[in-house]
């Protein structure tokens, strides 16, 4: 929820940037950006839209992005979404501050500091 407040100042799951569909921590059912070091969604897009910052966190160009999906489709952990409001979704870390870490109740979510390596 506070990823939804965080963006779009209302409380509406369908408008976070992670997913997670499990409430079991034995099932690895959390959609997020794993900051991969050769991002899949960037090489695949089609109209340059998607760019990797120096941090991993990947950022949408939406004057460039047609919405064609190619990124969704080629992202291996589903941590991209189209929001309600018919745009991309992705983690961008709260600018540093990755507020879903920081009131996660239950302190389970942490942030990773090294990319996931794809070959």
């Amino acid at each position: 929820m506070i990823c939804s407040i965080t963006h779009s100042e209302k409380i509406n799951t369908q408008r976070s940037r992670i997913r997670i569909k499990s409430i079991w921590p034995e099932e690895e059912n959390i959609y997020v950006c794993r900051k991969c070091n050769k991002p899949n969604c960037v090489e695949k897009c089609p109209q340059d839209a998607l760019t990797q910052k120096d941090s991993g966190i990947i950022e949408i160009d939406e004057d460039k992005c047609i919405l064609c999906k190619t990124c969704i489709e080629a992202c291996p952990f589903d941590a991209i979404f189209v929001g309600k409001e018919g745009n991309l979704l992705i983690c961008d870390g709260c600018d540093g501050d990755y507020e879903c870490v920081s009131w996660c109740p239950n302190d389970v979510l942490e942030v990773k500091k090294e990319a996931v390596k794809r070959e």
